[in-house]
């Protein structure tokens, strides 16, 4: 397939061109934090009672967006970050619904990544049922995908599908917009569980081979 055209044909040499509401790769962590502040969230700050439950004290009002810089074990922490890796969550729990918004639909999980407090990575769930909306909605933007390709499925039947897998490169900075499993026979398509998400991508910026990679 062709290149990209468009906007990121346009700012191809422009390092920080990939956006994703008002955010960019390449952006600064304090920069992130002023631009996404968002409702306050109880979080228990404190480690847990010898007997594994957590300690009341210790709850308290925190703003967001929640970064492991500052604070752990929040929603979408998974304690599996590298070396001056930080984490950052806009939306734990039921608060800030709105920064999960995009595309005509509402994703299930958005989590931002930095490394050396560089954006260097977004990772976006949703289901499969809204892969459509969200492929269209990255076609008006920056045109048509560098590549289009698949990935197999099968379930415990033995049916056979493919989901597609739409990807835009523009220098060190990718965009993989994957359907999943859940629009194949017998599947879920409202399943935000299905493989179904956007990754966003800076090699330039990402850690060393101990980082963590899209798992697809």
């Amino acid at each position: 397939m062709a290149g990209l055209t468009g906007t990121v044909l346009a700012q191809a040499d422009n390092p920080v061109h990939l956006t994703f509401k008002g955010n960019y790769l390449g952006m600064s962590l304090d920069e992130f934090k002023q631009q996404n502040v968002g409702e306050h969230v109880f979080l228990n700050t404190g480690k847990p009672r010898w007997n594994g439950g957590p300690d009341k004290k210790f709850n308290k009002e925190v703003p967001t967006p929640l970064c492991t810089d500052e604070y752990r074990g929040f929603p979408g922490d998974n304690q599996n970050l590298a070396p001056d890796e930080v984490l950052c969550n806009v939306a734990p729990g039921e608060i800030n619904q709105a920064a999960l918004r995009f595309g005509g639909i509402r994703a299930a999980v958005m989590l931002y990544r930095f490394n050396n407090k560089k954006l260097y990575q977004i990772e976006i769930s949703f289901s499969s049922g809204d892969y459509l909306a969200v492929k269209s909605a990255f076609f008006q933007k920056y045109g048509q995908p560098t590549k289009l390709t698949t990935l197999a499925y099968q379930n415990g039947y033995g049916a056979n599908w493919q989901g597609e897998v739409s990807i835009w490169n523009a220098g060190n900075q990718t965009i993989v917009a994957t359907e999943g499993s859940g629009n194949g026979p017998a599947q879920n398509p409202s399943s935000p569980t299905t493989g179904a998400g956007v990754v966003f991508s800076d090699t330039a910026n990402q850690p060393a081979s101990s980082a963590r990679k899209p798992d697809f």
